[in-house]
């Protein structure tokens, strides 16, 4: 908590008095230090003197009681950094920060590129201090990076002052970078950040994680409320009302009884009846023994049979180039989605893409706006193959791609990068969990 919180120590004013000069301590809960300040006035009357002192007592309040909030920084800050052309390429490169504030101990990620001449993704570590809005960030290695031939990357450490004007909040300062290599310096300048809600690339999922600082609310506790005690209620005796007259009680009237009618019964003659035996047509039963019928299995692809055919009917192109594997996916849903996306910059990569040999996608450029394919996975196709060829390596080698693949409830991301020797593979295998 920073602030001050003044108080008045009556024995410091009593050794002071025969000087006129009074003396306050104000306690700095943000330096845990008590600073004295020595009051001077001109000869006046205890009277007149005490009012004088109370007086600064509530004026030093009201100034230093004031308690700083607590800045989260978390979230995406935008906007350049300049550089000064010492060994970096001069001009004002574009910069995105993505800050996770962690009881002020900063992590996250940097962007940074200028036009088609250089882009990076660099992992970042940090402090803020509170006390005098500094914000300190500083790169610790490079993961991603696409530059032009002959040029290295460099990582940034950063020295900034966080400022607020109404809803808009600001970074602003210096920094300096050494190259991530040799570790020498690679030069300076000036960097200047805004707060926003989006991100020029994707929200990194440590952020997306990130849950907000909660300031701790105070809970008045509830007065128990008294009910007054009831009174027993005492049940009155009723009040039984005898008539003064007797009641004349009727007697019913008996009728006679009537007597049933019986008929007699009538005697009819019944006819015999002729018992008629008709003939049985009785169906021989069928004794021969009948042939088994065969017992039908389900035809099944094995994984290793299906492989060995991909690899023996492989177009041209695959069998030219080395097919490095990405990544294996296994999963027991029906069905996957495969959405592919420009990993970085827009600078006009296309691809095709071989699902099982089969081309799914022809020579389409890679752009914000995702290539979708969907294919069906089970126990009777349990074995797919996703190829990416690239058919050029456009404005910033190599060809690139991000793709987000949805199985099921899962989603996973993957950085796929080919080249005119080299292509990219990721593999989707059927397995049933137990």
């Amino acid at each position: 908590m920073n602030g001050f919180i003044p108080f008045l120590c009556s024995s410091f004013i009593a050794n002071t008095f025969s000087y006129n000069y009074p003396l306050i301590l104000v306690y700095s809960s943000s330096s845990k230090k008590i600073i004295p300040i020595v009051m001077t006035y001109p000869l006046l009357t205890p009277k007149y003197l005490s009012m004088h002192v109370l007086r600064t007592i509530c004026s030093i309040s009201i100034l230093f009681s004031t308690q700083a909030v607590a800045q989260d920084l978390t979230g995406v800050w935008q906007g350049n950094f300049y550089s000064s052309g010492t060994l970096m390429l001069e001009g004002s490169y574009k910069y995105e920060v993505q800050i996770v504030d962690n009881n002020n101990k900063l992590e996250g990620v940097t962007y940074s590129y200028l036009t088609t001449v250089f882009y990076g993704k660099a992992a970042l570590v940090g402090f803020y201090r509170e006390n005098n809005k500094t914000v300190v960030i500083k790169e610790i290695r490079m993961l991603e990076m696409k530059a032009s031939e002959g040029s290295d990357g460099c990582l940034m450490t950063c020295t900034l002052q966080y400022t607020k004007r109404g809803d808009e909040a600001y970074l602003t300062g210096n920094y300096t970078s050494v190259n991530m290599h040799t570790g020498l310096a690679c030069g300076g300048g000036t960097v200047s950040l805004h707060k926003t809600d989006h991100s020029d690339f994707y929200k990194e999922k440590i952020l997306l994680d990130h849950k907000p600082k909660v300031p701790p609310t105070t809970v008045e506790p509830k007065k128990p409320i008294t009910v007054p005690p009831i009174k027993p209620i005492t049940p009155k005796t009723p009040i039984i009302k005898v008539p003064s007259k007797p009641i004349e009680v009727k007697k019913p009237i008996v009728k006679p009884p009537i007597k049933p009618i019986i008929q007699k019964p009538i005697d009819v003659p019944i006819p015999p009846v002729k018992r008629v035996d008709k003939p049985v047509n009785r169906i021989p039963i069928d004794t021969t023994p009948k042939p088994k019928l065969p017992t039908v299995v389900p035809v099944t692809i094995k994984v290793k049979e299906q492989k060995e055919v991909l690899v023996k009917n492989a177009p041209t192109i695959l069998k030219e180039r080395t097919n490095e594997v990405a990544t294996t996916i296994y999963t027991d849903a029906d069905f996957i989605t495969v959405k592919l996306y420009d990993n970085g910059e827009i600078d006009r990569d296309t691809i095709t893409v071989y699902h099982n040999n089969q081309i799914v996608v022809y020579k389409q450029q890679l752009d914000v706006k995702p290539i979708i394919v969907r294919i069906e996975i089970n126990e009777k196709d349990p074995y797919h193959e996703f190829t990416l060829v690239a058919n050029n390596l456009g404005e910033i080698p190599p060809n690139t791609a991000l793709m987000v693949v949805t199985a099921g409830e899962k989603r996973y991301e993957i950085q796929l990068a080919s080249t005119e020797q080299k292509n990219a593979k990721v593999v989707f295998e059927y397995k049933k969990t137990p």
